[in-house]
């Protein structure tokens, strides 16, 4: 009786690292899936962000939540540090009253303030910043390395 006792504990032990790798496994899983699923998505809000008067920062906002709400809990900082970004610069052209399609920043609009075009020059320099990169090149790496799945997020891909 006394040796099932000291083994209670390690086989409590080993089944909630069982439980827990397989829940971690099923959450990286439904991760890749939504993945794939948003793929060509990504691949035609990135063709359309390049076309003249196109915005697409509020439907790229959204894929991203969802995939930072899908990420599994190793990645999950760097969705909230991509999102977090766009966020800020979604918000900076709600402020001003204005979109990237209508926005120059070389000859900003009549009713965009100063302290305006500074908020939507800044959101932009943060979207642009190591950090931000960093985080996508991070994401980037674990979509191929783990789900096989380029994004696009990377400077790398070109």
């Amino acid at each position: 009786m006394r040796g099932v006792r000291r083994a209670w504990p390690v086989m409590l032990c080993s089944l909630l690292l069982v439980t827990s790798l397989a829940g971690c496994a099923s959450e990286t899983e439904s991760y890749c899936d939504e993945l794939e699923a948003q793929k060509d998505t990504l691949a035609d809000l990135a063709v359309r962000s390049g076309e003249p008067g196109t915005d697409v920062l509020e439907e790229t906002l959204d894929v991203w939540r969802d995939l930072r709400d899908e990420a599994p809990g190793d990645i999950e900082d760097e969705w909230s540090t991509l999102v977090f970004a766009l966020e800020g610069l979604v918000d900076a052209f709600e402020e001003a009253g204005t979109t990237p399609g209508e926005y120059d920043p070389a000859s900003p609009p009549e009713d965009v303030s100063d302290a305006e075009a500074k908020k939507l020059e800044a959101a932009a320099a943060e979207l642009a910043s190591r950090r931000v990169k960093t985080a996508g090149d991070g994401l980037e790496q674990h979509a191929q390395d783990v789900c096989k799945v380029s994004l696009g997020l990377s400077a790398r891909d070109g």
